[in-house]
C-alpha cells in the first residue's frame, strides 16, 4: 500500500502527457487546415467584392483618358460619365420578393414536420412545426435572416447560416433579513433560478459582501432505525446574488471573409471535413465566457492581422488598388479599456482520431486564438453550418450567382450608354477648328447664352462636326437588350416577371411548362434543397439535443428529448407564377367539370369526370378536397329518393305478407272453433234428458246452425286469401315496372339514367 500513492501519481502524470500531446497534435491539425482553406477564401472574397460592387452599381467604372480597357470604361477622365447600368440591382429586386413569398406565409414558414418513425402522432407534428416557427420567426428575426441569406445568394451564389445554443445570464438580488435554511429558500425560487455562488460557498460559515451563509450541526433521530444522527444544515441570509442562465437557440449569418473550408477532397458541403469560423469580440466577453485568461490577454497584447480590416470585403478603393492592403492598411484603434479591447477567437469544427483512444475519426469542436488553445476541445454531433446555393455546379464548392449572367450585360449596356452620352456632350458643347491668332480665344471660351465670338476675317472659325453613333450601334445595342431580357429572365428565372412576353402568351407557356419547373422553381427548389431544408434539420437535431421544451398554444408542454429519432421536413414552396398557373388551372378544371356534365354521354360517368379533374387539380399542387367532391362520398339525391321508394315497396310487401300471416291464423282459428261446435253436439247427445224426439230436433237444427256458420267462415276466408294474393301480385308488379323503369345500380348523368 505504501507504494501505490506514487503509482497513481505516475498514471495521472501520464494520463495528462498523452492528453497535452493530443490536444498539441490536435492544434496543429486545425491550423494546417485552416492555411489550407487561405487560397479558396481568398478566390470567393474577390467574387463577393465583386458581385456587391456590380450590385451597387459601383462597377464597372469609367477608365481613364486614353486608356487601352474598353471593355468596362470610355475615353473620358474618372469622374465623368460614369453611369452604370443597375442589371444585377434589378434582377436581384424582381427575384427577391417571390422567394420571401415563397418560404413565408402569415407569419410561419412554409415547413410541415413528417415522423417517419414507427408511431406517428399528428400532435407531436403540429407541435414541432409551431415551436420551429416561434423559435425561427417570433423569438429571433427570422425573416430579416432569411432575407438577407436569399439576397446574399442571388448577388454572390452563396450564403452562410449557423445555427448554435448560446446561453444569456440573468442576473437578480433576494433580500432576506432574517436568517433562513437554505433548502427552504431554494423551494421558494421559480424554475431556473439559482444562487451565484460566490468562491468558498458551502465550504464552512462565510460571507461576501451583504450575503452571509453559516453551517449548523443538528441531530436528527433515523424513523426506520431509531439511532440519533448529526447532520449539516445551512443558513443564509442578507443580499442574495441569484442567476438564471438560459438556453437560447440563435440562427445568425455568417460574414464569407470569416469563414475558411478544407475543400481538397469535398465539393459537397455535406462532406466537408474542416470549417472554420472567425469570431470578433472583445477581452472582457471572452473572459466572461470561461475561457483561459492567460491566452485571451496574450491574443489581445500581440497586435495581428485579425484586428485589421479585411483587404477584400465590399470596398470599392480596396478592389482598385490591389497594394492598398499593404500600403494603406486601416487598423481598428484600441481601446483604453484592457477588457474592451478587440480579439478574435477561431472555432475550428474538425474530424480528427487524435483524441479517440481507439483512433477513431469524429467530430470535434475546437476553440483558439491565433495560436493556442483557450479551452478544451469537445466532441460535437454534428457541425452547426448550413450552405445555401442559387444554382450547384457539379465539382465546385461555391455555387453560381446571379452576378455570373448579369455581368457581360451590365458591362455592355454600361458602355453603350456612356458613348451615347459622349455624343451627347460633343453636340452640346461642341469642338472649333479655327485659324490660329485669327479670333479672339476669351470669347470663344465664354460659352454663354447669346455670348459674341470674335474673328478677324470671315471663315477663320468653324464648328468641328462630331462623329455620331449610326444605325448599327442602335440594332447592336437593342440585340444586347434583348438577349439581356431572355438571359436574365429565363436562365437565372425571374429577373422579370413575364419575361418580356405578353400576358396572353405568358398565361400560355406556364399552363403548358408547369411540370417542367416554372420560372422561378429552379431556383427556390435549389435554396429549399440547400438552405431551408437543412436549416430546419439543424434547428430540430439542437431542440432534441438539448431537450427544450415545446410548448403548444393551450400551455401543455412535451420534452424535446422524447421527440422521434426518425423523421423528416417537408418544404411547400409556391411562387407567384405558381399562383397564376393554379388559378388559371381552377378556372381550366371549372370549365371542364360544366361540359362534362353537359354531354350526357353513357361512358362517363360523375365519378370519372371526379377523377379526372382531382388530376387536374393535383398536377398543379392544388388540393382537389377544397374545390371537389366525391361522388362516392356524397350520394346523388335522386338516388336516394328511388332508394327510399323501394324500400317503401319492400316495407309494404312485408306488411301484406303479414297480413296473409293473419288470415292464416284466422281459417285455423275458424277450423277449432268447428271442431268445439262438433265436440259441444257430442256432449249434447250424450246427456240428453228430454225425449228422443225433442232431442231430435234440437239435433238437426244445431247440426243445420253449424253447418251454415263453418261454411259462412270458409267463404270468408277463401275471400281474404284471394284479396291477400291480389293484392301481393299487384305489388311485384309494381316492384319490376319501377326497377325496370329506373334501374338503382344503373349511373345518371344529370338526372337521367
Amino acid at each position: 500500500m505504501a507504494n501505490s500513492k506514487p503509482l497513481v501519481d505516475i498514471l495521472a502524470k501520464q494520463v495528462s502527457k498523452n492528453k497535452e500531446e493530443w490536444k498539441e497534435r490536435l492544434l496543429d491539425q486545425c491550423f494546417h487546415s485552416k492555411n489550407e482553406g487561405d487560397s479558396y477564401r481568398s478566390l470567393n472574397m474577390m467574387k463577393f467584392n465583386n458581385a456587391y460592387l456590380y450590385y451597387t452599381a459601383q462597377l464597372p467604372a469609367a477608365t481613364t483618358k486614353n486608356s487601352s480597357d474598353v471593355t468596362g470604361g470610355d475615353t473620358f477622365k474618372v469622374g465623368h460619365q460614369e453611369y452604370v447600368e443597375p442589371v444585377l440591382f434589378n434582377a436581384v429586386k424582381a427575384a427577391l420578393p417571390q422567394l420571401l413569398d415563397s418560404f413565408t406565409t402569415d407569419d410561419s414558414l412554409a415547413v410541415a414536420f413528417r415522423n417517419r418513425g414507427f408511431r406517428k402522432n399528428p400532435v407531436v407534428e403540429a407541435l414541432v412545426e409551431y415551436n420551429i416557427n416561434k423559435i425561427f420567426l417570433r423569438d429571433q428575426d427570422g425573416y430579416g435572416i432569411l432575407e438577407n441569406a436569399f439576397k446574399e445568394i442571388l448577388v454572390t451564389g452563396d450564403a452562410f447560416l449557423k445555427v448554435f445554443v448560446d446561453e444569456v445570464t440573468h442576473k437578480e438580488v433576494a433580500s432576506v433579513e432574517d436568517w433562513i435554511e437554505l433548502s427552504a429558500f431554494m423551494g421558494e425560487l421559480a424554475e431556473g433560478w439559482n444562487i451565484a455562488a460566490p468562491k468558498g460557498f458551502l465550504n464552512g460559515s462565510g460571507s461576501k459582501g451583504a450575503f452571509e451563509w453559516k453551517e449548523e450541526k443538528i441531530k436528527q433521530q433515523d424513523p426506520q432505525t431509531g439511532q440519533v444522527a448529526e447532520q449539516s444544515i445551512y443558513l443564509v441570509r442578507g443580499k442574495i446574488p441569484l442567476q438564471n442562465i438560459e438556453k437560447k437557440l440563435v440562427v445568425e449569418q455568417c460574414e464569407p471573409n470569416d469563414l475558411w473550408f478544407d475543400i481538397n477532397y469535398a465539393t459537397d458541403f455535406g462532406k466537408c471535413r474542416y470549417i472554420c469560423h472567425r469570431i470578433r469580440t472583445t477581452v472582457g466577453e471572452a473572459l466572461l465566457r470561461g475561457f483561459d485568461e492567460e491566452a485571451i490577454k496574450n491574443a489581445a497584447d500581440v497586435q495581428t492581422e485579425d484586428t485589421q480590416l479585411p483587404e477584400m470585403y465590399f470596398s470599392a478603393t480596396m478592389y482598385q488598388n490591389p497594394n492598398y492592403a499593404q500600403n494603406n492598411r486601416l487598423d481598428r484603434g484600441a481601446s483604453t479599456d484592457p477588457n474592451e479591447r478587440p480579439i478574435c477567437l477561431y472555432e475550428h469544427y474538425i474530424y480528427s482520431s487524435f483524441p479517440n483512444k481507439k483512433g477513431e475519426s469524429r467530430k470535434y469542436q475546437v476553440i483558439t486564438t491565433h495560436n493556442e488553445l483557450v479551452a478544451d476541445p469537445v466532441e460535437i454531433k454534428h457541425f452547426p453550418f448550413v450552405h445555401g446555393q442559387g444554382e450547384p455546379v457539379q465539382g465546385n464548392f461555391f455555387g453560381r450567382s446571379f452576378f455570373d449572367v448579369c455581368k457581360p450585360y451590365q458591362d455592355a449596356l454600361s458602355l453603350a450608354q456612356r458613348m451615347q452620352q459622349q455624343v451627347a456632350m460633343k453636340t452640346t458643347w461642341p469642338q472649333y477648328k479655327a485659324v490660329k491668332g485669327q479670333y479672339d480665344r476669351q470669347s470663344l471660351l465664354n460659352n454663354r447664352p447669346g455670348a459674341v465670338i470674335e474673328v478677324n476675317a470671315p471663315e477663320m472659325l468653324e464648328r468641328f462636326q462630331p462623329m455620331s453613333l449610326d444605325q448599327s450601334f442602335v440594332v447592336a445595342t437593342e440585340a444586347i437588350k434583348e438577349s439581356m431580357q431572355q438571359t436574365v429572365a429565363q436562365a437565372v428565372d425571374f429577373a422579370n416577371s413575364d419575361g418580356g412576353v405578353p400576358q396572353v402568351a405568358t398565361a400560355t407557356a406556364y399552363l403548358s411548362l408547369y411540370q417542367e419547373s416554372l420560372k422561378g422553381k429552379s431556383l427556390t427548389n435549389n435554396i429549399k434543397r440547400t438552405l431551408v431544408h437543412p436549416l430546419m434539420i439543424k434547428i430540430y437535431e439542437i431542440i432534441k439535443d438539448e431537450g427544450f421544451n415545446l410548448f403548444a398554444p393551450d400551455g401543455s408542454i412535451i420534452s424535446g428529448a422524447e421527440l422521434p429519432n426518425v423523421y423528416d421536413f417537408i418544404v411547400d414552396t409556391n411562387t407567384t407564377h405558381d399562383d397564376f398557373a393554379q388559378n388559371m388551372q381552377i378556372n381550366n378544371v371549372a370549365s371542364f367539370v360544366l361540359q362534362a356534365a353537359q354531354l350526357n354521354s353513357p361512358v362517363i360517368t360523375p365519378q370519372n369526370i371526379y377523377s379526372i379533374a382531382r388530376d387536374m387539380l393535383e398536377k398543379f399542387d392544388i388540393d382537389s378536397t377544397q374545390y371537389l367532391t366525391d361522388p362516392s362520398q356524397n350520394q346523388d339525391p335522386h338516388a336516394a329518393e328511388e332508394q327510399a321508394r323501394a324500400q317503401a315497396i319492400e316495407s309494404e310487401r312485408h306488411s301484406v305478407a303479414l297480413q296473409a300471416e293473419i288470415l292464416n291464423n284466422w281459417k285455423i282459428g275458424a277450423e277449432v272453433q268447428k271442431l268445439l261446435s262438433e265436440a259441444e253436439k257430442a256432449t249434447l247427445e250424450a246427456h240428453n234428458t228430454v225425449s228422443k224426439d225433442q232431442a231430435d230436433s234440437a239435433a238437426k237444427m244445431q247440426k243445420i246452425m253449424t253447418e251454415s256458420q263453418n261454411k259462412a267462415n270458409e267463404i270468408q276466408v277463401k275471400a281474404q286469401e284471394v284479396a291477400v294474393k291480389n293484392k301481393a301480385v299487384n305489388y311485384e308488379t309494381i316492384l319490376a315496372a319501377q326497377k325496370h323503369q329506373a334501374d338503382i345500380t344503373t349511373p345518371r348523368i344529370n338526372g337521367v339514367r
